[in-house]
């Protein structure tokens, strides 16, 4: 089956997810288990991909997984609750939010947890990589229905 391009998952879509930075690590990591960022803070969900899907960037659709920590290349079926507007390199590097149990909505507080995380990110990486915009831009799927 060919990858998924140049479209976004639904609110309520059903997705497999799988883990590259368990909740509370320190250290993002690539497709083959690499360190890429280090983060001052601990990661406060599930970071990894969507497999099958493929971001403009080229890289696999990057998913958050909220809830329990889960192990580095743990997979799971979730819940999508919204879809983060983020550019990276310049690029369209979308960030879809998900939750393993099924409900309809982000909490206010995840929401505002997110959009944190997705600022401090975002000038994390244009430190890192000056000259290459990284920044958050808001919601492509927004987070209430």
């Amino acid at each position: 089956m060919p990858p998924v391009t140049g479209s976004l998952p639904s609110r309520g879509d059903v997705l497999e997810v799988q883990v590259q930075t368990p909740r509370g690590s320190f250290w993002k990591r690539d497709d083959e288990g690499r360190r890429t960022l280090c983060s001052p803070f601990p990661v406060p969900f599930n970071y990894g991909f969507v497999p099958g899907w493929v971001s403009d960037d080229g890289d696999q659709l990057d998913a958050l997984l909220l809830g329990a920590r889960i192990a580095r290349g743990g997979r799971r079926q979730a819940h999508v609750l919204a879809v983060a507007a983020f550019r990276d390199q310049g690029l369209a590097d979308p960030k879809v939010i998900l939750a393993a149990e099924p409900r309809s909505r982000l909490r206010a507080w995840e929401t505002k947890t997110l959009e944190l995380f997705f600022h401090l990110y975002g000038g994390i990486k244009r430190v890192l990589r000056p000259g290459k915009p990284s920044r958050f831009e808001g919601w492509a799927v927004p987070p209430d229905p």
